[in-house]
C-alpha cells in the first residue's frame, strides 16, 4: 500500500439542494476534514447535487492504516450532518484511492488541479464574506417562520408526512418551515414595495394607467383596470393587504373581499422571490397547495384573462356562486360574517376615489 492516498469526502443532499447550500456544505466538509490535522499537499472543493466537499491530494497515511482513516473521515462527516441542521437527512460518502506509480503523470496531475483550484476558488475572505452573507440571509427566513401563526406549519406540506421516514419528515418539515419564513418576509417586502408605489403616484412618477407597469405591487394587479389605479385606490389597498399580513402572525381567517384576494395573490409572487434570493428549497406544488388552503376559490384570476373581459358586468357569463367583482365592490365584504379596516371599506365618494 502507497504511503500516500487521495480522498474524497462528500455530503450528498436528500433532495434538490440551492447551489449556496452546496457552497456551504463544501466548505463545512473542508473544514471537518482540516480539523483532523491530516498531511495534505492541496485540496478541491467540489459542489454539485451527486455530493458537496473535497478532494484531498497526496495524504500522508504515517502509521494509520487506510481502513482506520476512512473510518475516521467517516466520522466527522456523521458528526457534521448531526451538528448542521441544514444538512438534515443528508448522507456521507468516503473514498481513498492510491495516486498512480508514474510521477510524471502525478506531478502533471497535481499541476493540473492546482491550476484548476486557482481558477474556481475565491480567495478565502471572499468565499467566507459570501457564504456568511448568504447563510445569514437563508437563516433569517426560519427566524422569521417563528412569527408564523396562520396555521401549524406541518399543513403546509404537500404531502402526508406520516408516510415519511425520520430523516425524509425531517427534511420535509424544513422545507415547510423555510415556506412560512418566506410567506412572512413576502409580507413584510409587499407592503414596503406599496407603499413606494403609492410615493410614485403622490408624487406623479407613476401616472394611471401608462405609468402603473412600473410600479412593484399595482402593476401585478388586473391590467384593465389600470386607469383606475389611483393613490387613494392604492392607500386603500395597502390597508386591505396589511389585514391580510395580520392573518400570518395572529391566525389565518377567510379573506374578506377581492381585494384582499388580489392582495394575497401578489403576496405569493413575492414569495417564489424571497425563496431564491435564500438559496432554500421548497416543494414543487408549494403554490397550488397554498391556493387551496387560503382561498376559498380562484374567481379572482378570471379578472386577468382577456377571455373573460367583462365578466364582472356580465352575470349570465359568471360562474355559480361568483361574488361581485366589479372594481367598486372589490373592497366590499363578501358577506355579513365579515368586515374591512374602516379606510378600506367602499364608503368615500367617487370623487374622492378620483384622487
Amino acid at each position: 500500500m502507497s504511503e500516500f492516498l487521495t480522498i474524497k469526502a462528500v455530503v450528498i443532499p436528500f433532495d434538490i439542494a440551492g447551489q449556496v447550500l452546496l457552497a456551504g456544505a463544501a466548505e463545512f466538509v473542508t473544514d471537518a476534514i482540516l480539523e483532523l490535522d491530516l498531511d495534505i499537499d492541496y485540496f478541491q472543493r467540489e459542489a454539485d447535487q451527486s455530493g458537496a466537499g473535497v478532494t484531498c491530494v497526496r495524504v500522508e497515511l504515517g502509521s494509520e492504516l487506510p481502513e482506520q482513516l476512512s473510518r475516521r473521515i467517516e466520522t466527522a462527516l456523521a458528526n457534521l450532518i448531526d451538528a448542521t441542521p441544514e444538512l438534515a437527512g443528508w448522507t456521507a460518502s468516503v473514498s481513498l484511492v492510491e495516486p498512480p506509480d508514474d510521477g510524471d503523470k502525478e506531478d502533471a496531475d497535481a499541476e493540473d488541479l492546482d491550476l484548476e483550484h486557482e481558477r474556481m476558488l475565491p480567495s478565502a475572505d471572499e468565499l467566507a464574506s459570501r457564504l456568511i452573507h448568504d447563510i445569514d440571509h437563508e437563516r433569517s427566513i426560519y427566524a422569521a417562520a417563528e412569527l408564523f401563526q396562520a396555521m401549524p406549519t406541518e399543513e403546509l406540506a404537500t404531502g402526508q408526512l406520516d408516510c415519511l421516514s425520520p430523516a425524509e419528515r425531517t427534511v420535509a418539515l424544513r422545507r415547510e418551515s423555510a415556506l412560512a419564513g418566506c410567506l412572512v418576509d413576502a409580507a413584510v417586502i409587499t407592503v414596503d414595495h406599496l407603499i413606494v408605489d403609492i410615493v410614485s403616484l403622490r408624487t406623479g412618477e407613476a401616472v394611471a394607467p401608462d405609468g402603473i407597469e412600473d410600479t412593484w405591487v399595482l402593476s401585478q394587479l388586473p391590467a384593465r383596470f389600470a386607469p383606475k389605479y389611483t393613490a387613494l385606490f392604492a392607500q386603500q389597498f395597502l390597508v386591505a393587504l396589511i389585514d391580510v399580513t395580520s392573518r400570518l402572525t395572529q391566525g389565518w381567517q377567510p379573506l374578506a373581499s377581492v381585494a384582499q384576494e388580489l392582495g394575497l395573490r401578489v403576496l405569493l409572487n413575492q414569495v417564489e422571490v424571497v425563496a431564491d434570493a435564500a438559496d432554500v428549497a421548497l416543494d414543487d406544488d408549494w403554490r397550488g397547495h397554498l391556493e387551496d388552503l387560503l382561498f376559498e376559490d380562484v374567481d379572482h384570476e378570471l379578472l386577468y384573462d382577456p377571455a373573460y373581459d367583462g365578466i364582472e358586468d356580465d352575470p349570465e357569463s359568471q360562474p355559480p356562486g361568483m361574488a361581485p367583482m366589479r372594481f367598486e365592490d372589490w373592497f366590499r365584504p363578501f358577506n355579513d360574517e365579515r368586515t374591512m379596516p374602516p379606510y378600506a371599506l367602499p364608503l368615500r365618494s367617487s370623487a374622492d376615489l378620483d384622487r
